[in-house]
């Protein structure tokens, strides 16, 4: 602080240097006494005393006042002889509050001594942090002296919020207000926020949610793909990993299997193309149930029945499988999927009765009553019509390599060759002997024709010629269903249901027959389908 001196009780004491002494016995009004000259003893001459001290009363050289006994540390004139002045250490009662005899403003006695507080404008040194002279609590250095900080419950500038805490999990950390990407992880709203506004790391922004598979966000270094959505189905399965042959995820559309691996002769190959070993049955006489052989294990296993039964033999394109119902309604058989599906409308309402043959080739089906001679074409998803030359029965096969379609003869073992490609009968083998109707025997394959009677074993005719040879294949059931497997140029037969439904294949070239794991039973007349890769 620095020193200076307010003169008190000017008046009084203006003239003390010149005329005022302290008077023995002076007046009895305790104040200040009249200067007189001399030292009392009559001698004008003389004047005050060089030996006076301070507190004589006197107004002595170098003294200010001198109030004797009235001298006071709390008085106008202090036991120095000084008039009272601020920063002379004495505190002047009524007129100072302090006075710590420094020119410090950072102690308990500031400026004007008077006692250090809040809002006087200076720091408090110890006690302050802060003193801009207001109470403005928004200026940085609030209403208690501190400067202000973000916590404090004070607003000040450069914040955008302030709720009294330092919590950074609330809506207002680090005195801003909350957002995705401000690096704090807000209770409630967020799950994390890494402190950016990116999509392709492992916090999603704007919504501040951990990254995952699915999230339609690729996540760099970490996913290969993201499309948004968590199907197995797709060019992107649920590992985020593009998908391909062998991850164990069907890619519909692309692959007709997945089975997780490189195997080539299981049931998925290499290729993710599902093994087509399979042998299918039902009955082909209105009755449920649908059942599926598989040649390589020899293992049956029930499917999915179809939406309604048939009367008619079963077929296939390598594919699917192809049911023409008893509704006129063909439906269609996804193996790998183990599913139904409507295909298209059958040629009419003959298809209600028992049997009929029903073959799919390339350009469509052929379906044709037993005991009728008019067959039924469908191409283009149109049906027309041809006449055989006489009846036909329920068996028969189309061969691939000569476009040919082989159909017994009703109730007979010869049979009729058709040229899939106009529609035409190209050769009618006659061979009378009866083989009891409603036997579904009736199978070509290496250029012969092979049928029996209803216990008999295997005939077998030149495709061409029609020269029979007796076969000593002979099958365990009577009334039996056959189908070709062209793979191997052997034949399936399936068998009747009072015989129970036995599966056996007929090797030709050995003349052998061989009876397979045991089947589901198919009421009555059964029918199968032979699926190759």
């Amino acid at each position: 602080m620095r020193r200076y001196h307010q003169l008190i009780g000017l008046t009084v004491l203006l003239g003390l240097p010149l005329s005022a002494a302290c008077v023995p016995g002076g007046s009895d009004d305790g104040g200040l006494s009249t200067y007189t000259t001399g030292d009392g003893d009559g001698d004008p001459a003389e004047t005050g005393s060089d030996d006076g001290e301070c507190g004589d009363g006197v107004v002595q050289p170098g003294e200010d006042c001198d109030l004797g006994s009235q001298n006071s540390e709390s008085g106008q004139c202090t036991p120095a002889c000084t008039i009272a002045a601020c920063g002379d250490g004495y505190v002047y009662e009524g007129f100072e509050e302090c006075d710590d005899q420094n020119a410090s403003n950072t102690d308990d006695c500031v400026q004007g001594c008077k006692l250090a507080t809040c809002g006087d404008g200076f720091t408090h040194e110890g006690v302050e942090t802060c003193d801009d002279g207001n109470d403005d609590p928004a200026d940085g250095c609030n209403s208690m002296c501190l400067t202000g900080e973000c916590g404090d419950g004070v607003l000040q500038a450069g914040e955008q919020c302030d709720d009294g805490n330092m919590d950074t999990s609330d809506g207002c950390p680090a005195c801003q207000v909350a957002f995705c990407g401000d690096g704090y992880v807000q209770a409630g709203v967020e799950a994390c926020d890494d402190g950016n506004d990116q999509t392709n790391d492992g916090c999603i922004s704007p919504m501040c949610v951990p990254a995952t598979c699915g999230d339609g966000y690729l996540w760099e270094g970490m996913e290969e793909c993201d499309d948004g959505n968590l199907s197995d189905a797709d060019a992107c399965p649920n590992s985020c990993v593009p998908g391909f042959c062998g991850d164990g995820f069907k890619w519909v559309g692309m692959e007709e299997c997945d089975d997780g691996n490189k195997i080539e002769d299981d049931s998925c190959d290499t290729s993710c193309i599902a093994a087509k070993d399979h042998v299918f049955l039902t009955s082909a006489d209105g009755d449920p149930g649908f059942h599926r052989y598989s040649i390589r294990d020899n293992m049956w296993a029930t499917v999915a029945s179809p939406p309604t039964t048939t009367n008619s033999h079963i077929t296939n394109d390598g594919v699917s499988v192809f049911l023409m119902g008893k509704n006129n309604t063909i439906y269609e058989y996804d193996p790998v999927d183990d599913s139904w599906s409507d295909f298209g409308v059958g040629p009419g309402n003959q298809t209600a009765g028992a049997m009929g043959l029903f073959r799919w080739f390339p350009d469509g089906f052929y379906y044709l009553k037993d005991g009728t001679s008019t067959v039924y074409v469908r191409r283009n998803g149109q049906w027309s019509s041809f006449d055989l030359d006489g009846t036909g029965s329920s068996a028969g096969t189309y061969d691939a390599d000569t476009r040919e379609l082989y159909i017994r003869t009703y109730s007979q073992l010869g049979f009729q060759v058709i040229d899939t490609t106009n529609d035409t009968v190209v050769r009618t083998i006659v061979d009378d002997t009866d083989v009891e109707e409603k036997n579904r025997n009736g199978s070509f394959v290496g250029g012969y024709f092979y049928s029996r009677t209803w216990y008999g074993p295997f005939q077998r005719f030149d495709g061409v010629t029609g020269a029979k040879t007796a076969m000593n294949g002979h099958p365990i059931s009577s009334n039996t269903g056959t189908d070709t497997d062209f793979t191997t140029g052997k034949i399936y037969v399936s068998g009747y249901s009072f015989d129970g439904t036995v599966l056996q294949v007929y090797d030709p070239v050995n003349d052998m027959m061989t009876t397979l794991a045991a089947s589901p039973n198919a009421i009555w007349q059964s029918t199968i389908t032979v699926m190759r890769h």
